[in-house]
């Protein structure tokens, strides 16, 4: 009987202290796999790059960085955020991003304090109806941070 209660004690003991994350532990930046389309290269035709993140349950916020490096151009972009619950069809929320004309890297963060839908789509194109001849580098981080214990 003495051994069953220290184990029990033991065992509580250990899923309480477990189920906690630190600040350090949540919210670790991860690249985006790169793929072939992360560059926009525009000189005659539109070019565009697209990142698709599929967020399920569990998690209370996140943040998308786009970090871009103009390798040659004038850079004329922006990025357009969708959304969906299907990941069939999507609505544009958010085209409010631009990014800078500059050859250095550059960044644009999009922060949610909420998830809603299970699909967010990204897609950097040029925002008028003109063609720019353009190279721009792109590289994509997330961070999703999970719903803490109180």
């Amino acid at each position: 009987m003495k051994h069953f209660l220290s184990i029990t004690i033991l065992i509580c003991a250990l899923a309480t202290f477990t189920g906690y994350q630190t600040h350090a532990q949540i919210g670790t930046a991860k690249q985006l796999t790169v793929a072939a389309g992360d560059t926009i290269i525009a000189s005659s035709s539109k070019d565009t790059a697209t990142k698709i993140i599929q967020i399920t349950g569990g998690y209370s916020a996140y943040t998308v960085q786009l970090d871009y490096t103009k390798t040659a151009g004038t850079t004329n972009l922006k990025l357009y955020t969708y959304k969906s619950a299907t990941g069939v069809n999507y609505k544009l929320v958010d085209s409010t991003a631009a990014f800078t004309n500059s050859t250095s890297v550059q960044t644009v963060l999009l922060e949610s304090t909420s998830t809603g839908p299970v699909y967010y789509k990204y897609v950097v194109r040029e925002p008028d109806g003109s063609n720019n001849t353009q190279t721009v580098v792109l590289r994509w981080y997330y961070v999703l941070k999970p719903y803490t214990k109180d």
